[in-house]
């Protein structure tokens, strides 16, 4: 458990560093395309401010021409803000995002804050339950011996009060020791009690690494089992393709006349099928009836059409 948890709480550190370190990078890029937007909006607000009438002593051409500048400038400024603000857009998508993995990679490794490779929480679990164990048997002897002191003057209590100086004495003596021992009772109880809650607390954190470390294991087998999932749904889509194309050729064949019907219907059958794929080792996974036999197609296949000729190999 102790190497799990440290190779655990090691990688969760990195993790949050390496989550840190890509939201800087996005936050910086996402400050300048923000700035840069900032600057187009200006660019644009001054040019909506520039004046579109004629002005006096502007002749005709110029003011066409002007008009004709401004305009191609307002276009291509229009161009820049646009392509600008899809940046900015995609960038902040990103940047939530790695805001968000940041934060949940500081979560998993702060389980884990104070530790170097996960042995301090485990050694913290051993020392509380060494405390308790301490205390526990401190206030035993507590209690024994204020039992005894108990005890002690309730034998003595009469004799004291009647008169006898050696057990009025005694019985002054006993109440200051019963007084002094009731109070280190009651320190032992408190004591104890901040004991065990320190057990409490430490078997939490402690528990909470074995959790995060088990999370972090369930992650990564569910990103393997997916994975595994995918190459057999492609495998199992190109085994229909081929199924599709095998049944076609199947028909093909019938159509020649050369082989029976009778034949060529069984490469088509459903138990021709049912014991190919339990000869592919897919009767672990689903069920269906194979007469108790397990067959390959190209083995099936071969015994009704034979092997294929140098020339039939070359026509297909």
């Amino acid at each position: 458990m102790l190497s799990k948890l440290r190779s655990f709480i090691i990688g969760t550190r990195d993790g949050a560093k390496v989550a840190a370190d890509e939201f800087a990078t996005v936050e910086a890029a996402y400050a300048e395309a923000a700035l840069e937007v900032e600057g187009l909006a200006g660019k644009k607000l001054a040019l909506d401010m520039k004046p579109e009438a004629k002005q006096p002593g502007e002749t005709r051409e110029e003011h066409a021409s002007r008009l004709w500048e401004l305009q191609t400038e307002r276009k291509a400024l229009a161009g820049k803000i646009e392509g600008a603000s899809a940046a900015l857009k995609e960038l902040s998508t990103k940047r939530t995002k790695l805001r968000n993995d940041r934060e949940q990679a500081q979560r998993t490794a702060t389980l884990a804050e104070g530790s170097q490779d996960g042995a301090e929480a485990i050694a913290a679990v051993k020392a509380a339950k060494v405390l308790v164990t301490d205390i526990e048997a401190k206030r035993t002897a507590a209690t024994q011996h204020s039992e005894a002191l108990a005890t002690e003057r309730s034998a003595i209590a009469l004799q004291a009060h009647s008169g006898d100086d050696a057990a009025r004495r005694r019985l002054d003596e006993l109440h200051g020791e019963i007084g002094t021992q009731n109070s280190e009772r009651a320190s032992l109880d408190s004591a104890l009690a901040e004991a065990q809650q320190r057990l409490k607390d430490a078997e939490a954190v402690l528990a909470g690494q074995d959790r995060a470390y088990r999370q972090s294991e369930a992650a990564r087998i569910s990103a393997l089992l997916l994975e595994q999932s995918a190459i057999a749904d492609t495998a199992l889509a190109a085994a229909a393709a081929a199924l599709h194309r095998r049944r076609d050729l199947a028909t093909e064949l019938r159509k020649t006349g050369i082989i029976s019907s009778s034949m060529t219907n069984q490469l088509g059958s459903p138990m021709t099928m049912n014991r190919a794929l339990a000869a592919a080792g897919l009767g672990d996974f689903a069920r269906f009836d194979r007469g108790g036999h397990a067959t390959p197609l190209a083995d099936h296949d071969v015994k009704i059409v034979g092997r294929p000729t140098g020339s039939a190999q070359a026509a297909a």
